[in-house]
């Protein structure tokens, strides 16, 4: 009788919010009880589905009616919805009964115009031996609760905090992640982090543990994606995959202390995790997870329709990880390598094991990755120790058939200050990480071409070479850009002061200034990774300076200096932001070289380039 009334609510409820507009919080919600309630029916015959619906369970594509669909006949007390209006994101955890066994199930769906088009399910069973305890799971308040305006942050900073956390279990770290000193965290109904009746780790808050730099053995967090980012409430869910290589069998504590990596960790093994964060005043403040053992590197089931052999997100991020510890090893033999390949460090063609191969000590704090699957290229912004001196490194790769073909590498050494002290591998790894915005997912119904994202970035080269203030620049009113680890737009120092000074200005106003007219040309522009799923183009030029400029005196009466007296070339790689068109974020990595220096890639003879076009010449805009 509950059921059927259940049933009549959800639909009556989904029946009143089924107007034109936008499917808001208890409309989400509904959609999730009324998939429950059918799942537990086993008849997904009266869903509103989407025509092309996606349904995977514990990573697995399969039909709606297989899986825990066969086998669920209620569903259970514990419940915590959490919604995202903006991307029409749903997410639950609860207990599903499944033949008189209690199983805890963390769901997610997407709903495209009314219709469920996405189903993910990560279901943790409780077999025999496994870690699972559904009836540990109790009501957290914290989790309904609603923000107070000051004490929200944007879906950016939000992604960013719950990304500082994976990135700090990798890096086994807690200078990365802003935990709220109470932190709690609970894992499959246990408990973890801040448990007075646990064992000695567990007492410990969620900042006290990774203080302690126990997760060394933790050697990837990969594929990691956000696709439920409640900010009303302060919840970022994120599904992603610990890995565990075996290889690491010790593990030294920030104390000195060490321990062996018990079993399983000290084998192969993986889990697949999807992860509820509570952000409040820009804090961790709790944590809820459900874990599940999976084949080691198995992926998600969501890394888009590949080919046989190509490579999605999470594996062009673990060729980057692969090919930087090789190079901190020395060992380019630990890096599978197509015949032939091809490797330039800052333009020049060099055998694997010369330049950074035979210098590099340590990888650095700070990451960045771009990633485009569909032309299987890899980029990376981070920074690296050269024997126990910091320097910014860019990365390509050129990945087919699991093989590394093409790696293109761009060093900026030396951390002389700039104008402001402010420059360099160490002001990189002050920032803690890269702009969150880079990290943001872009909704897929608004993501640009391949074409357009290069489109976009490229009318900034050309604006550059133009300098004649008058063109259209595609940017948001609050674009900013990095240089060598230096902010050089919107600097606040130079705002300060109060005087004309380019660095005070914006993206925009800097363009329109007339400041560039010392930028010769920009030649050489290969656009060779494009992250349509984050909205990222990644691009490799050369700006040429022919040192003949003179000053310049504006109409205002002011003077541009002439720039510098000598002619050289500035090699660079430069990542854009894009979204909805403009320019919202740039990152760029440069060395000084020789006037009219060539990059190396004009001619790679075996036609593998992935230069497929030069943009040099301007693109009309769209």
């Amino acid at each position: 009788m509950w059921m059927r009334l259940l049933i009549l609510v959800v639909t009556g409820c989904l029946t009143m919010a089924a107007g034109e507009g936008q499917c808001d919080r208890a409309c989400l919600n509904g959609f999730v009880d009324r998939y429950l309630a059918a799942m537990v029916a086993h008849d997904p015959t009266g869903l509103p589905l989407a025509t092309a619906v996606k349904y995977t369970e514990n990573g697995q594509t399969l039909k709606l009616g297989e899986g825990m669909w066969g086998v669920a006949n209620a569903v259970g007390k514990y419940k915590l919805y959490f919604a995202d209006p903006a991307s029409g994101g749903a997410g639950f955890f609860g207990i599903v009964e499944e033949n008189g066994h209690l199983q805890i199930l963390a769901l997610r769906l997407r709903i495209e115009e009314r219709r469920i088009g996405e189903i993910e399910a990560i279901v943790a069973r409780t077999t025999p031996g496994a870690w699972v305890k559904p009836e540990g799971l109790t009501e957290k308040p914290i989790f309904s609760e609603s923000l107070a305006p000051a004490e929200r942050r944007s879906r950016a900073e939000m992604v960013a905090i719950t990304n500082s956390y994976f990135e700090g279990l990798e890096q086994a770290t807690g200078k990365l992640t802003p935990f709220d000193p109470n932190c709690t965290r609970m894992e499959n109904g246990f408990v973890t982090a801040n448990n007075p009746a646990g064992n000695p780790m567990q007492k410990m808050t969620c900042g006290q543990q990774f203080d302690t730099g126990f997760s060394t053995f933790i050697t990837h967090v990969r594929e990691r994606r956000f696709p439920i980012v409640d900010e009303e409430r302060g919840l970022v869910y994120a599904i992603i995959f610990f890995d565990h290589s075996g290889g690491v069998r010790t593990v030294k504590m920030a104390n000195g202390t060490t321990f062996n990596v018990p079993p399983p960790y000290d084998t192969p093994y993986t889990f697949l995790i999807g992860e509820l964060f509570k952000i409040k005043n820009g804090k961790i403040h709790q944590i809820e997870a459900v874990l599940l053992p999976a084949p080691y590197g198995m992926p998600s089931g969501w890394g888009g329709e590949l080919a046989a052999g190509q490579c999605d997100r999470g594996c062009l991020e673990g060729f980057i990880d692969r090919y930087l510890d090789a190079v901190v090893a020395h060992d380019p033999s630990r890096l599978p390598m197509a015949k032939p390949v091809k490797f330039t460090e800052n333009g020049q063609r060099l055998e694997l094991g010369d330049g950074l191969w035979g210098t590099a000590s340590a990888r650095g704090a700070y990451k960045l990755y771009v990633a485009d699957p569909e032309a299987g290229e890899a980029g990376f912004f981070g920074t690296i120790l050269e024997n126990g001196t910091p320097a910014i490194l860019a990365v390509r790769l050129k990945v087919r058939e699991r093989k590394v073909t093409e790696i293109e590498t761009l060093v900026a050494r030396g951390d002389a200050g700039g104008a402001h002290g402010e420059r360099g591998a160490r002001n990189l790894e002050k920032m803690g990480g890269p702009h969150p915005v880079f990290l943001e997912p872009v909704a897929a119904a608004e993501r640009a071409s391949r074409e357009d994202l290069i489109r976009t970035a490229n009318m900034y080269f050309s604006g550059l070479e133009r300098n004649d203030g008058k063109g259209v620049y595609p940017f948001t009113d609050d674009c900013n850009r990095i240089e060598n680890g230096e902010q050089t737009t919107n600097h606040p120092s130079e705002q300060a002061a109060g005087r004309f000074d380019v660095g005070a200005l914006g993206c925009k106003a800097q363009f329109e200034s007339g400041f560039f007219h010392f930028v010769t040309r920009i030649r050489d522009r290969r656009f060779v990774v494009v992250d349509r799923e984050r909205g990222l183009a990644l691009a490799f030029v050369f700006f040429d300076h022919a040192g003949n400029c003179r000053p310049v005196k504006l109409p205002d009466g002011r003077v541009l200096p002439a720039g510098p007296a000598r002619p050289f070339t500035w090699e660079i790689a430069e990542l854009f932001k894009i979204e909805r068109g403009k320019i919202r974020q740039i990152e760029a990595v440069l060395d000084q070289c020789p006037y009219g220096m060539r990059s190396g890639w004009s001619g790679w003879e075996d036609g593998m380039s992935s230069r497929a076009r030069d943009y040099s010449q301007p693109l009309a805009a769209p």
